[in-house]
């Protein structure tokens, strides 16, 4: 064989396994051979090959955002099933061992402590991947130590969309929490409380969506309803078209980060 057929033979190989999907099948499974680290890599493979990929969308938006109405809207027109961070949140303050701390990270929107919601998100995303079923995760993860509990159990967005808010929007909603809940904090105290409540989570939603800024999607505060429900359809039905084509992903170690690109 000279160069020439070796050249075209090498170009026809790669076209053929682009078309059939075989590149992207097998970046996918390293991806997650690399993230699981099976004890049995060769079952771990079979059974991955076999089994459909539910579409993971992730929704997250600053308090006042609409982004539990937009999952709603769009989990009823695609048939998805959605994972509400805050009503999880609200039914574990009813049963935690302190439910006052819940309730109180609930009325005043504060980033709930690592150790509280993952394992409630877990069970659900779990159940979900289990059966198969496409899902949307809404209002989480929150912190980048979220982010990195999601990906120890290997989930990744297929879809992950950030609703911009207006700031004053957020505040004002926060200081609506504030108000309405048992707290003691009262007068010029709520506008501090609520500025302090804001930041901090100015501060980690800025982590999140730089673990995910390889494959981000920000709705504009501008965006109207419709559009964010037309573009977001939009792109699941891409997904649902092309599922092997997973997008570049960050592993985020506990010091260091390593990229893992298409």
């Amino acid at each position: 064989m000279d160069k020439i057929q070796k050249y075209e033979f090498v170009k026809k190989s790669r076209e053929y396994l682009d078309e059939k999907k075989v590149t992207a099948l097998f970046k996918n499974l390293t991806k997650q051979l690399l993230i699981h680290r099976p004890d049995s890599p060769i079952d771990f493979l079979i059974n991955r090959i076999s089994k459909k990929e539910p579409i993971r969308v992730f929704l997250i938006g600053a308090p006042g955002s609409i982004a539990k109405m937009l999952a709603r809207r769009i989990s009823k027109e695609v048939e998805f099933t959605t994972i509400s961070a805050g009503e999880l949140m609200k039914k574990e303050s009813n049963r935690s061992i302190n439910p006052a701390e819940v309730k109180e990270e609930i009325d005043q929107f504060r980033v709930v402590c690592d150790s509280n919601l993952p394992s409630i998100i877990k069970n659900n995303i779990l159940k979900c991947e289990s059966e198969g079923k496409n899902w949307i995760l809404e209002g989480f993860p929150r912190t980048k130590t979220q982010v990195l509990n999601l990906q120890r159990i290997g989930i990744i967005p297929d879809i992950i969309v950030f609703l911009e808010v207006e700031r004053e929007a957020s505040f004002e909603k926060i200081k609506r929490n504030i108000t309405d809940s048992d707290s003691t904090i009262t007068g010029d105290e709520i506008d501090v409380a609520a500025e302090k409540i804001l930041q901090e989570y100015e501060l980690q939603l800025a982590q999140v969506r730089e673990s995910y800024s390889k494959f981000v999607n920000v709705f504009p505060k501008t965006k109207p309803m419709d559009e964010m429900e037309k573009d977001l359809l939009e792109m699941v039905k891409l997904k649902a078209d092309d599922p092997l084509l997973p997008p570049g992903i960050k592993i985020i170690k506990e010091e260091t980060e390593e990229e893992i690109e298409e």
